[in-house]
């Protein structure tokens, strides 16, 4: 019983990517651009007290490139540890100036109150549940603003 469930799973996994990929495309140059463009000027913006717990070289802010084919994929931005609404806004407005070009992909971009990874040992650790402080959807026509909190549960490791 467990060899079938194993097959099916792998076969859904291949499926439900090949669709994906139909639908979406995968990311381009222009969109890893567009991503390292917005990552730099969130980084102009906000002065970051401190750099990320994963990357501790760089500043707290992460993200994928969008894509574009039949739908777009948004540009996903997480950017941790900006509890002012005003910094927020200040991070927000930036980005949207920067979307004036049709071509752009959407961004959604969420704030988050910190990073948390919780440690087991020196070799292991993993992503803990994280606070989503708000979650901005920004178009070149528009901003759609989602100021609930809510928690943010990883997957559990198999």
């Amino acid at each position: 019983m467990g060899v079938p469930f194993a097959i099916s799973d792998t076969v859904r996994f291949v499926v439900l990517g090949v669709i994906g990929a139909s639908l979406y495309g995968w990311p381009g140059e222009k969109d890893r651009q567009q991503l390292d463009a917005i990552i730099h000027t969130i980084t102009t913006v906000h002065t970051f007290e401190r750099n990320s717990i994963v990357a501790p070289e760089r500043p707290p802010v992460f993200g994928e490139p969008g894509s574009a084919r039949l739908l777009t994929q948004p540009t996903t931005i997480e950017v941790y540890n900006v509890q002012d609404r005003a910094e927020q806004d200040r991070i927000i407005g930036a980005i949207r100036a920067m979307l004036v070009d049709p071509g752009s992909k959407p961004v959604d971009l969420q704030f988050r109150d910190h990073e948390n990874w919780i440690i087991h040992d020196a070799t292991f650790a993993e992503r803990g549940p994280e606070t989503q402080l708000r979650r901005v959807r920004i178009t070149t026509s528009r901003i759609r603003d989602d100021v609930r909190e809510k928690l943010i549960t990883p997957y559990p490791l198999p």
